[in-house]
């Protein structure tokens, strides 16, 4: 079909929907195209130069957990690691520069990728508006932006997560349960998810949502298809999940690594010692987001309420609310939750919103026309609730206090629009309404975008080439937590000492770690002395400040020379000498 007669296709698909599908695609475009500029800007988090540092590893043949400590499972780094061949990042600054940005640039595909997904799964949940109404209220999510710039396997994972769902939906609506497809797509998405774990274990939080929509579907005769067949399908499922699992044992059991595997993936998760409640960063999300967590919430609430029946029932809800639960309950598990955590759950909740707010208009503009159906009447319920959410949006939009806009401006600007919006629907305009919300709804968010433009990676960058000009390629580095030798040996099998690695050293492992430095054995050119390096023990640090000295930028340290007759001459009048170990 020539691309002309494709435009007036979908035009003609869109109907009176066209304006809500410009206007969502049009915002979601313009947040996506401004990572672009933003991902080269942004200031670094360390966990990038820690999965740049996995992959350069590996590329130079050392195997994650046996050759070096690591702590998430290895696809990504796997994924990043053939790269390396065409960058001299050891010897070139200004290559290991362009491969940097070739990760964000990757994570920047990858975004499109999960924002493509979100559509897909909202399209399949409700229709095409919802899809794009999806996408658009999770690209606008703050959070969401900021972990999806960063080179982390997170991003990748929760891609194979939005599939597995779309798979797993599919097939449990199928109008054939029997055919081969069905089957396939079952086992299909047991792979994707079992893929996403081999990226990051945190997808393990969830199995128990998925297990027991899974359990659901087998054991309610509603569904299509005999026991027997549903029984198989939840088998095929938990075959395709074995599969990538499985084939990653393989090979670290072919490699002799397949108990330090286990060990750093799965037992020490057990014996992991720092941890903190997710109530901080829940706040943090409430406030730079509070239209998109009141929306979410109330639509969960609402799927919640009629999964198990009717329509809700038909969509197969319960698959995508059982799902997002066990993540919710996640938070309340994992020893440190982190914001990367959230994008686990963040589509599922845009889904959910997207699909209470376009209910909602829907619902209003049949009151308007006068069919008081079941349907409307729980829109008009649904309408109620919404007046409560309004004066919570109201107060969390003042905890936030946006710079420009002012803590007062912001939800007048938004109860303007409301009052808009219902002028629309008395109008009959029901989609230039749900337009109207998205548009506004939209103005914090880019908002808080623009100002992320303020944390610049200049000092990273600046830092990373002085140790690559002032290091040679085998010149071992030290670190804390600065990530600053991303492309330089690492001197210490625990190759980063944050808080968390730190209190699972022991005791042996501190004297074994200051034996080394005196012997010799361990002997970093650079160290980078944070406050992470400093605290590993009173005997390091002390070893540290006595033979290593500050080279004027950042945490950057390095060895000074041996004390030799002549080297103590110089000392004495003030000179320092650098030597080369």
């Amino acid at each position: 079909m020539p691309p002309l007669s494709r435009l007036r296709a979908l035009y003609r698909r869109a109907g009176d929907a066209l304006p809500v599908h410009a206007v969502a695609l049009g915002l979601s475009l313009y947040a996506f195209l401004l990572r672009l500029w933003l991902l080269r800007e942004r200031k670094f988090d360390p966990d990038e130069f820690e999965h740049l540092h996995v992959a350069w590893c590996i590329s130079r043949g050392l195997l994650p957990y046996r050759d070096f400590f690591e702590h998430h499972t290895p696809w990504f780094h796997f994924f990043l690691a053939p790269f390396f061949r065409f960058f001299r990042v050891e010897t070139d600054v200004s290559s290991a520069f362009a491969l940097i940005f070739l990760a964000r640039f990757c994570m920047w595909v990858f975004t499109g990728a999960l924002l493509v997904a979100t559509f897909c799964l909202g399209k399949q949940w409700r229709d095409t508006r919802t899809g794009f109404t999806s996408a658009l209220l999770l690209g606008n999510v703050l959070l969401f932006l900021e972990k999806t710039l960063e080179i982390r396997p997170d991003v990748l994972s929760v891609g194979f997560w939005l599939a597995c769902l779309i798979c797993v939906v599919r097939a449990v609506r199928g109008t054939d349960a029997v055919s081969a497809s069905t089957t396939t797509m079952f086992a299909l998405s047991g792979a994707l998810l079992g893929a996403g774990v081999m990226y990051t274990q945190k997808l393990l939080f969830a199995l128990p949502g998925l297990s027991l929509a899974m359990l659901w579907y087998v054991l309610d005769s509603r569904h299509r298809g005999t026991f027997r067949v549903r029984l198989r399908h939840g088998l095929c499922q938990f075959i395709g999940f074995c599969a990538p699992v499985g084939l990653t044992l393989a090979y670290f059991a072919a490699h002799h690594a397949l108990r330090e595997f286990v060990t750093d993936n799965v037992l020490l998760s057990f014996r992991w010692k720092v941890s903190f409640p997710p109530y901080d960063f829940l706040q943090q999300l409430v406030r730079q987001n509070p239209i998109f967590v009141a929306l979410s919430v109330a639509g969960l609430m609402r799927a919640f309420a009629t999964m198990f029946r009717g329509q809700g029932f038909q969509r197969a809800e319960y698959v995508c609310v059982l799902s997002c639960l066990g993540l919710c309950g996640g938070l309340f598990l994992i020893p440190v939750p982190y914001r990367q955590y959230y994008l686990m759950f963040l589509p599922l909740g845009a889904v959910f919103a997207a699909g209470l707010l376009t209910d909602t208009l829907d619902g209003a503009a049949r009151v308007r026309e006068g069919h008081w159906s079941r349907r409307s009447g729980l829109a008009v319920g649904t309408v109620l609730r919404g007046a409560l959410l309004t004066a919570m949006l109201i107060f969390t939009v003042h905890m936030a206090k946006p710079r420009v806009w002012g803590a007062r401006v912001y939800p007048t600007l938004w109860g303007v629009a409301l009052l808009g919006a219902g002028a629309l629907i008395w109008a009959r305009r029901r989609h230039h309404a749900l337009a109207l919300v998205l548009i506004v709804s939209s103005i914090y968010p880019f908002q808080q975008m623009h100002e992320a433009f303020r944390r610049t990676n200049t000092e990273a960058l600046a830092e990373i080439r002085y140790v690559l000009e002032h290091t040679g390629p085998t010149d071992t580095c030290m670190d804390g937590w600065t990530g600053r030798g991303v492309f330089r040996p690492h001197a210490y099998f625990f190759w980063f000492l944050h808080s968390e690695v730190r209190a699972m050293l022991t005791n042996d492992d501190r004297r074994a770690l200051l034996a080394g430095l005196e012997s010799g054995a361990i002997a970093p050119t650079l160290i980078f002395f944070d406050r992470e390096l400093e605290r590993v023990s009173p005997g390091v640090a002390a070893y540290l400040r006595e033979h290593y000295g500050w080279v004027g930028r950042g945490f950057i340290w390095r060895r000074k020379a041996p004390r030799t007759e002549e080297s103590h001459t110089s000392d004495r009048t003030g000179l320092l000498h650098d030597a080369r170990v």
